[in-house]
């Protein structure tokens, strides 16, 4: 399907916007921006390496929207997941964060939630789960039990991205930011 991704010239390319790092960036979503589809591939190649949770969140985010209050939503075109991707990379090249804040839950199946604010994690209709929180690196930072329908627990984690891991009779992860 990309079989130009294994050209010669493909490659010449990639090399050197390689060559560029970040600074390379801005031409290719300046290309995408004007509706060059081939960027989207490059873009991943040069960022999916370090980046790829930036669009494994949009997606989730996405995900957590598909049904609401019962209906079935519209979800975002791949050319607009990756617009928003551009969007946070851009961020990161001005010295920002991607996803500022987190201030909604994460819905992760139904009716289940988790959400850190504040210093507080919360859990939502896992009662009787264990939970752990992870470093991006694997490392344990904290484990729980979630001892309510709405459970909370005080947490304090530093900036970084960190996954929360809540073991019962299914199996729950998700990745949580903070500033």
């Amino acid at each position: 399907m990309r079989k130009y991704a294994e050209s010669e010239a493909y490659l010449e390319l990639l090399k050197f916007l390689s060559s560029l790092g970040e600074k390379g960036w801005p031409l290719i979503i300046k290309d995408l921006a004007e509706g060059t589809i081939f960027s989207v591939n490059l873009l991943e190649d040069l960022t999916f390496t370090r980046y790829r949770y930036i669009m494994d969140e949009i997606r989730e985010r996405n995900k957590a929207r598909a049904f609401v209050d019962g209906k079935y939503n519209i979800l975002p075109s791949l050319y607009s997941n990756v617009v928003e991707y551009s969007k946070q990379l851009l961020i990161i090249l001005q010295g920002g964060s991607p996803f500022r804040k987190l201030k909604e839950y994460t819905v992760i199946d139904n009716g289940v939630r988790v959400r850190y604010m504040d210093g507080v994690l919360s859990i939502v209709n896992l009662e009787g789960y264990t939970g752990t929180v992870y470093t991006s690196e694997g490392q344990v930072v904290t484990t729980f039990v979630v001892t309510s329908t709405n459970d909370q627990h005080s947490i304090s984690l530093p900036k970084g991205i960190y996954i929360v891991e809540l073991t019962g009779s299914k199996k729950f992860v998700q990745k949580i930011f903070v500033e």
